[in-house]
């Protein structure tokens, strides 16, 4: 099932519609609790708005649902279009702003609508115009899509202006015309049929499907529920579809179980407009607290979580369209199924309990933003109503589980292949990721602000903390002598979600979004410090500290001084390690001096591959070489690689630099490298990369060693 959904799920189709559903949560939610304000179930709150600011008080929250839910249509239309324009523009890499094709699917969604008497009516701009816009937001932006990508439609122009818009608008030119003619004849052939009005009449094809219902019964209410629940998952307004039906038919009973109440006879009227509004639906509708709760209950912390979270709020008032447009709900296939079903389960449970007389048929109304627990103690009058639906919620919240847990699988599985993505494109020398308009564009995104956010924690107080999550691990660095040499300083961030980030894709987001500073100034803190607790347990060592060139900064030696100073360390302890992709600039030269004037060590990583190594061998005081991984790993296999090693090692040692081999992990690997002059090792034949604590350990089991064989000797 999983393997299933993940590939309709994976749809580029549905994928923009949903990433479009996303971009207007926060006008959703804006509307959403203007709702709550204004529509508050406790009197004595309405009696003293109502005395506060007079008769007009509930405008402000009417004018913020005309501005939010009355154009939800529109705003969805408009957030779809674009999304699926600038996934156009990523994958093909041509120049147009995504407005464009945003702008034009509006535009055609205008020209299809009836407008009597040249005002638009609000109906259609809202919740009941959504199917309609979904449509008209994907065929439109296709087809717009595919006229721009002909290149015979765009108008080539040559501009001497530096706004690149003015070409962008020309190129867009005759394919936005010809997309919006095609609306506008379809809108002609309706009328030359006699069609003036196509978004009522399909509304009203809609509700003919349920046909008349001459009474209520559980056969009628699982059909409305299953309908209504069918139509929200495909974007249709599914209470407004149905609202007839529950006029006619529900709506009614209420007033017929009153009438018998007051004749002192047992209410027979089951099936009322608030049996499904206080017992079927709670927190709206698909039972959104049942969703929330399983949400909350069976993940992590995840944006889904935080959304569950921030619409638990409104929900508890039965209004849940930030869960439904944030998650969504709408055309995705991991809850599509759960949330037709599961009102349907609780409308069974309902039906049971009243038939069994366990809870009294609803003879109250209650408002429909009562919330739960006081709604069913009010539409019952009795503590059984609010039970009921406790049980109703922990029922429906059992539905969703399998599928919340579905669900979370998918997007581990979605969020592990961008990271692999993100890090190949780091790998590949790839920049300015978190522009990017992809799946790893979004993941570059999130990453660089949960990196800011992690980031900040650990520079404050509190960075000692366990459970910090960026943290650094320590590689011991050996002597062919069996001597510990030095470690070098690796850095490590564990995300919640996905686990640990590689370091060189955590160096490109903090470059990316500017905060390697931030980044070098904790790593030199936090490892220095260490090198301090260390130095007072007996642990005398080099310490060796990745910069990237960006790191090198015009302020670097100044923080070095300092963070010595304060924890009082022999500069020549410290070996600062560059690559060679640090520019030979005049600035870089007089950072790296300042360094050496303080009396650390300098080492090149990665020596032996680039074109410019023996440019900075002969331009720069270096105390290390760290010979390139690729030479190490074909040692065994290329003659061509050890003889390199073997002419790297005469010189490192002719000009008394002490030469290290990474990545050794073998006993042939390092016996190898000790015939062609390399005395110093890292990698995990020695050792994996440790945590403080256990690099202190590491130590003193080494030294142990060291004493026995030295005994061993002498005896």
């Amino acid at each position: 099932m999983l393997t299933i959904f993940d590939r309709i799920s994976d749809n580029s189709l549905l994928r923009a519609i949903r990433r479009g559903l996303i971009l207007i949560i926060p006008i959703v939610m804006a509307g959403s609790f203007a709702l709550v304000i204004n529509n508050f179930p406790v009197r004595a709150y309405q009696d003293f708005m109502l005395l506060a600011f007079g008769d007009t008080w509930k405008n402000l929250g009417g004018y913020i649902w005309q501005g939010t839910f009355a154009i939800l249509s529109m705003a969805v239309l408009m957030s779809i279009s674009y999304s699926m324009t600038e996934a156009y523009v990523h994958r093909t890499n041509v120049d147009l702003h995504p407005f464009f094709g945003s702008v034009t699917a509006l535009a055609c969604y205008i020209a299809v609508m009836y407008i009597p008497e040249s005002e638009i009516p609000l109906r259609f701009l809202g919740a009941l115009g959504l199917f309609i816009a979904i449509v008209i937001a994907v065929v439109s932006s296709q087809i717009f899509i595919l006229l721009h990508a002909f290149g015979k439609f765009r108008m080539r122009i040559y501009s001497d202006s530096a706004d690149r818009t003015v070409g962008q608008s020309l190129h867009a030119l005759f394919p936005a015309f010809i997309t919006i003619c095609v609306f506008s004849a379809i809108h002609l052939l309706f009328d030359s049929a006699g069609i003036a009005d196509m978004q009522s009449l399909m509304y009203e094809r809609f509700r003919m499907l349920f046909g008349d219902t001459a009474g209520a019964n559980l056969g009628t209410a699982l059909s409305f529920v299953l309908l209504s629940h069918l139509f929200w998952i495909f974007g249709l307004h599914g209470t407004n579809i149905m609202e007839p039906v529950v006029n006619n038919v529900f709506v009614p009973n209420l007033e017929l179980n009153a009438e018998q109440l007051a004749q002192g006879l047992e209410p027979t009227h089951m099936y009322s407009k608030e049996f499904f509004d206080i017992f079927v639906f709670p927190g709206g509708s698909g039972a959104s607290l049942c969703l929330i709760l399983a949400i909350v209950f069976l993940t992590k912390r995840t944006n889904t979580r935080q959304i569950a979270i921030i619409s638990s709020i409104p929900s508890i008032f039965n209004i849940n369209e930030i869960l439904i447009y944030g998650v969504p709900i709408v055309l995705n296939p991991f809850f599509a199924i759960p949330f037709i079903l599961t009102p349907a389960v609780l409308t069974l449970t309902t039906t049971a309990a009243m038939s069994a007389g366990l809870v009294p048929l609803v003879t109250t109304s209650a408002n429909w933003t009562t919330p739960v627990l006081l709604s069913g103690f009010m539409a019952t009058g009795s503590v059984s109503g609010s039970l009921l639906q406790i049980f109703n919620i922990f029922v429906g919240a059992a539905c969703y589980g399998p599928f919340v847990i579905l669900f979370q699988k998918h997007k581990a599985q979605e969020g592990r292949n961008a990271l692999k993505g993100l890090t190949e494109c780091v790998l590949a020398g790839m920049q300015n990721l978190t522009a990017r308009g992809d799946s790893i564009g979004n993941l570059a995104r999130g990453l660089a602000i949960a990196l800011k956010d992690d980031l900040q924690t650990a520079l404050a107080e509190d960075a000692d903390r366990p459970d910090c999550p960026l943290f650094l691990e320590y590689q011991p660095q050996i002597k062919s002598d069996g001597n510990l040499h030095g470690v070098e300083a690796l850095l490590r961030w564990k995300h919640p979600q996905l686990g640990m980030i590689p370091p060189p894709v955590t160096v490109a987001l903090a470059e990316d979004s500017e905060i390697e500073d931030l980044l070098c100034r904790w790593t030199l803190r936090r490892s220095f410090r260490e090198l301090k607790n260390w130095n007072k347990r007996g642990l005398a060592t080099i310490l060796s500290v990745n910069l990237s060139p960006t790191q090198i900064s015009d302020d670097i030696a100044e923080l070095v001084a300092r963070e010595l100073e304060s924890n009082s360390i022999d500069p020549n302890m410290i070996e600062l390690e560059v690559t060679e992709q640090l520019a030979l600039t005049t600035a870089s030269r007089r950072r790296l001096a300042q360094l050496k004037e303080l009396g650390v060590r300098l080492a090149m990583d990665d020596f032996g591959m680039g074109h410019t190594s023996l440019l900075y061998l002969k331009e720069f005081d270096l105390s290390t070489l760290k010979l390139d991984g690729v030479l190490v790993k074909d040692i065994l296999d290329s003659a061509t690689s050890r003889d390199i090693i073997k002419s790297i090692s005469h010189l490192a040692e002719a000009s008394d630099i002490e030469l290290i081999a990474e990545y050794v992990e073998t006993r042939e690997q390092s016996d190898m490298l000790r015939s062609l002059g390399v005395h110093i090792y890292q990698g995990y034949l020695y050792s994996k990369p440790l945590l403080p604590d256990r690099l202190f350990i590491y130590w003193e089991g080494l030294r142990s060693s060291l004493l026995l064989q030295g005994r061993e000797t002498e005896a």
